[in-house]
């Protein structure tokens, strides 16, 4: 009779919620939905798990501070509208398994404002919205929907059954019933499918490994339960698939005792590791092989070991994450970012994993560095998240945090850290060198002190930076090969009809010819030499008339950003006779600067030497609108379209810029003096004479590459 006055209680005016009798549900709880909450292992304590704890909590009690009743069930609380879309649910449910960690495993620490029962309590009540709002509990989101059997539903159903198993013995009959039936109902989609499979584009990796985790948790979760077998079969194939290559399949691997090429559709990375995703490689998605890795979690709650399905491949792609590492603690995006810039706080949990998996000192060493920085940005707002609230992009951002974070403490309090950290003098020494992924179509020279990029592929842009705490320049999409328009031709779209990539042991090269705005021919190349100087040259010619509406060549994003910790929010350009600084508060209302210089130093850490643009030099401080970033263009041959005459057929602009990454600006200025250009028969070989007699001559007519370095004496 308790239980039934708390059903009533429970669901208040949805009392009439097609639930089964008391009594079924108190059998199933003891038979197929039979579960215990796990006991963590906590058993290693350092300090960097006190600092990730600390961290956790700031943003915990911060996200508390957003709860609010649920009119439904004035006991219940969320965040948002209550909807049945990714925004409201996916939020709630990574914050409530956030809270249920701290309730259950955090007996330390706690900071004014949150304590352990205030974690227990708001869980539960974010509970109270969650389990009854999915299909089998009959009760309806704020848009008179369920939230089940959705695109994303398997992975929230995740986060909240995690929440569940936690405080399994808090819970109510009622609500381990519902538990049980959302992890187990989502799990139940994907018995008998054969998980999807695309490499190009938009990869299907991390879409296969979030359905997993509801399958492992159901596996794990519900020993007795008739599918228990099959949950743990079809757990491994789709975890198995999330980060499969084709040449894995080709060679029949054997994983967990199964070939592979039987229970998969085909690949979702490319041999090389690298992954697409959003149209481009993208490194946030590759950090996805996470979401298998940290299943072994619910393994080990259960005393079940976990399978070699959750690491496939997360070795190689992590590696090739490594040579994207950046010393802010993020990552250098060579195909350009469409999420925020900043998120430290998310590479801090791949980092751990790939310590406790691969015991590779490298990622010890990233996983404090990217640590450090998250510390920093809750430092911003000791009350407040750690990530400024107008850079957020989305809803869930915050929430993610929380659940990423504490996960990662429990792992590394389970397993503690493997090896010793590589020393930072060693780190960036150890990561340097040339590296070209062929498949994902970008290439990448590091040094100790300089990074530069080229991605040829479903996005065309060169970067290179100097390697420093603040992030000079931004992935800006058009970075160097720069925005072409023309009258009949939609758009800016880019079509690479050619690709060359010169072997020569003495620089990252990449050679190439684009078709643009229709009819328009780009030749380019970009030489970056091993010690970071890095060139940069274009031809444009057409062979039909054509009326440009936009010839902005060579520009680069300039990441200007007013709150960030390792950047003061101004940024310096230096010139010939003067300088001009633009300040990051004030980028709205200015207007650009028209320059007119033999050279440019940005911020004292990277000089621009302009050998061949007829165009104007634009430092433009109007933000784009690059999602969760401050960024400026810094136009270095824009050319004034109505003052071309391209009636005509033929070569009609060229572009050659020298970056030196690290140079002060007298450095700047005494090598503008020494650095030379010169021709041959026509503007498509172009001779260039650094400032040390060294020679490099790019011929964009054959797409030929010569170096000649001088010797030092």
């Amino acid at each position: 009779m308790t239980v039934a006055l708390g059903c009533l209680i429970f669901f208040g005016w949805t009392a009439q919620a097609q639930l089964p009798p008391d009594a079924q549900i108190n059998s199933e709880l003891a038979n197929q939905f039979f579960t215990h909450a796990p006991n963590p292992d906590l058993s290693h304590r350092s300090d960097v798990t006190d600092r990730i704890k600390a961290l956790v909590m700031q943003q915990a009690r911060a996200m508390i501070e957003e709860l609010r009743p649920w009119a439904k069930d004035p006991n219940a609380l969320l965040v948002g509208p209550g909807l049945s879309d990714e925004n409201t649910i996916r939020t709630n449910a990574h914050i409530a398994f956030g809270l249920a960690i701290l309730s259950r495993c955090a007996f330390d620490g706690y900071p004014q404002g949150l304590s352990r029962k205030t974690a227990h309590e708001k869980s539960i009540a974010i509970l109270r919205f969650l389990l009854p709002t999915h299909a089998a509990g009959g009760v309806l989101c704020n848009d008179n929907k369920h939230w089940a059997n959705q695109w994303q539903s398997a992975f929230w159903a995740y986060s909240a059954g995690s929440a569940a198993w936690l405080l399994w013995d808090d819970l109510d009959a009622h609500q381990r019933w519902l538990a049980a039936r959302m992890v187990c109902d989502e799990a139940d989609r994907f018995m008998g499918q054969i998980p999807p499979a695309q490499v190009k584009d938009d990869t299907k990796a991390e879409e296969n490994a979030w359905n997993a985790k509801v399958i492992s948790l159901a596996f794990n979760m519900f020993p007795k339960h008739p599918h228990h077998q099959k949950w743990g079969i079809t757990a491994e194939r789709w975890n198995a698939s999330s980060f499969l290559r084709e040449a894995d399949i080709k060679a029949n691997r054997i994983i967990d005792g199964y070939p592979i090429e039987h229970a998969v559709k085909g690949a979702n990375i490319y041999d090389d590791y690298t992954l697409e995703n959003h149209n481009r490689v993208h490194p946030d998605y590759m950090s996805c092989f996470a979401i298998c890795g940290y299943q072994r979690l619910s393994y080990e709650w259960a005393g079940n070991h976990p399978p070699e399905a959750l690491t496939v491949n997360a070795d190689g792609v992590y590696s090739v994450l490594k040579k994207l590492a950046f010393p802010d603690g993020g990552f250098i995006y060579p195909n350009g970012q469409d999420w925020q810039l900043h998120r430290q706080a998310d590479w801090v949990s791949i980092h751990a994993l790939a310590d406790v998996d691969f015991n590779d000192p490298q990622a010890a060493a990233l996983l404090r560095i990217s640590l450090d920085a998250t510390e920093k940005m809750a430092a911003r707002d000791p009350k407040s998240t750690i990530v400024s609230p107008h850079k957020l992009l989305w809803p869930a951002t915050e929430s993610i945090i929380v659940e990423n974070l504490a996960t990662t403490w429990l792992l590394l309090s389970a397993h503690g850290e493997k090896v010793t950290p590589t020393p930072d003098s060693d780190l960036w020494r150890e990561l340097s060198g040339k590296f070209i992924f062929e498949n994902g179509k970008f290439a990448v020279l590091r040094s100790p002190h300089s990074m530069s990029t080229f991605s040829w592929g479903a996005q065309v842009m060169g970067m290179v930076v100097p390697m420093q705490k603040d992030l000079l320049l931004t992935p800006y999409p058009r970075s160097l090969i720069g925005t072409i328009t023309a009258e009949g031709a939609k758009g800016d779209p880019i079509d690479v009809q050619k690709v060359v990539l010169p072997d020569t042991n003495d620089a990252m090269a990449v050679l190439g010819i684009l078709k643009r705005a229709g009819n328009i021919e780009q030749r380019f190349g970009f030489v970056s030499l091993l010690d970071g100087r890095t060139i940069y040259v274009d031809a444009l010619s057409t062979a039909d008339p054509v009326k440009l509406t936009t010839l902005d060549l060579g520009p680069i994003g300039v990441l200007n950003e007013s709150d960030w910790p390792y950047h003061n929010g101004t940024r310096t350009v230096y010139r010939d006779g003067g300088k001009d600084i633009f300040t990051a508060a004030d980028a709205g209302k200015a207007t650009p600067v028209t320059m007119k210089s033999p050279w440019y130093n940005i911020d004292n850490v990277m000089g621009i030497i302009p050998l061949q643009t007829p165009g104007a030099q634009i430092y433009d401080p109007k933000p784009t609108p690059a999602k969760g970033r401050l960024e400026q263009i810094f136009h270095l041959n824009q050319f004034d379209v109505t003052k071309l005459n391209l009636a005509n057929r033929g070569a009609f602009a060229t572009t050659a810029l020298l970056f030196y990454p690290g140079d002060r600006a007298k450095d700047s200025a005494d090598n503008a003096k020494k650095c030379k250009l010169g021709f041959s028969t026509n503007a498509s070989v172009f001779r260039i004479t650094l400032e040390d007699g060294s020679q490099v001559t790019i011929d964009l007519n054959d797409l030929k590459l010569t170096v000649q370095l001088k010797q030092e004496q």
